[in-house]
């Protein structure tokens, strides 16, 4: 399932996702679906601003990550 990179336009509280404060300037990762059901409540409350980032390999570690 495609997400996409939105941004946070005003402050408001996810009544859908366990009461989760989104801030205004924070950037997220939601699937349209998601985006939908927020800009019904309110269009303003977030911007599309491109796709999110693809994992190439879900599931397995980065090996450019060292521990």
């Amino acid at each position: 399932m495609g997400k996409k990179l939105v941004l946070i336009n005003v402050d408001f509280i996810d009544v859908y996702d366990n009461k989760k404060v989104h801030r205004a300037g924070d950037r997220e990762e939601m699937t349209d679906m998601r985006i939908a059901e927020i800009k019904a409540v309110n269009p303003d409350f977030v911007t599309v601003i491109g796709a999110a980032e693809e994992d190439e390999n879900p599931g397995q570690e980065d090996p450019g990550k060292g521990k």
